[in-house]
């Protein structure tokens, strides 16, 4: 427990700092720290690592992520991986597997940390997009309802769960811990939306999206683990495990809050 709080208390800050500069750079380094450590534990679960064509999505992620294009050019990362596909010949007839370790980190990891990257760029006091909802940051919000909700859960987890949702993939998550993820989601974009600059709205459907989207992750990411045989992506981050694990949310909750916040 005092190894996971202590990488809280280091990573809170450095993630706070980073929603915050004036500078695109801290987002920038970290969502290129996040995406290569991300790609290469999963491909080390995967037992992937030799195979080079599996890296190609991040030869793609970091010219975008340093130069922070609009988010609807996410679809040049599936061009480059998927036209890469095409024309190596060893994937040609390989099985779903094999496209599946090329296509994988691309969609789970890769493009929800480059939209994490975006929605900080649009959410600059000179951004065009986010500058109608908010004067402060996006991308904090979403850090603190997952935050919030990820403390709940386990809170009310160990005090009162009694149901069980799925023993087999997470036996230590239950269905009061989920209700109270929701809930804490819920009420953190609601009452600090507000303070920064957005409506109660944006911070309900910001809330609602980190609650369930977010806990679709976490559930996801216990399901492959337990497919790939392993307990946790990594041990980078002491008391949490690796990147993936500590992250899981985030990654499925950037995508659909991004969608809303700039084009609703």
């Amino acid at each position: 427990m005092l190894a996971r709080v202590l990488t809280a208390a280091v990573g809170i800050p450095l993630l706070t700092y980073a929603a915050l500069a004036d500078s695109l750079w801290p987002v920038r380094v970290l969502a290129l720290a996040l995406g290569a450590a991300g790609v290469y534990e999963f491909l080390r679960a995967e037992k992937a690592l030799a195979k080079w064509w599996a890296w190609l999505p991040l030869a793609a992620f970091a010219p975008l992520v340093l130069a922070v294009t609009p988010p609807p050019l996410f679809i040049l990362i599936f061009f480059l991986s998927w036209m890469g596909h095409r024309l190596i010949p060893d994937l040609r007839d390989s099985d779903f597997r094999n496209v599946a370790l090329f296509l994988a980190p691309a969609f789970w990891i890769l493009v929800p940390i480059w939209l994490l990257a975006a929605l900080r760029a649009y959410d600059m006091p000179s951004g065009e997009h986010l500058s109608r909802l908010s004067t402060g940051s996006a991308l904090l919000l979403i850090l603190l309802c997952l935050w919030a909700s990820d403390i709940a859960a386990m809170l009310v987890g160990r005090s009162l769960g009694k149901h069980r949702m799925d023993p087999e993939i997470s036996p230590n998550k239950t269905w009061e811990g989920a209700a109270a993820n929701l809930v804490a989601a819920l009420l953190v974009g609601v009452f600090v939306a507000p303070a920064f600059g957005m409506t109660w709205w944006a911070g309900l459907s910001i809330g609602a999206i980190v609650g369930i989207f977010g806990q679709s992750g976490d559930y996801a990411e216990s399901y492959w683990k337990r497919s790939v045989g392993i307990k946790d992506s990594g041990s980078i981050l002491p008391g949490h495990g690796g990147i993936l694990d500590r992250f899981d949310s985030l990654l499925f909750s950037v995508p659909p809050a991004a969608l809303l916040l700039n084009y609703v």
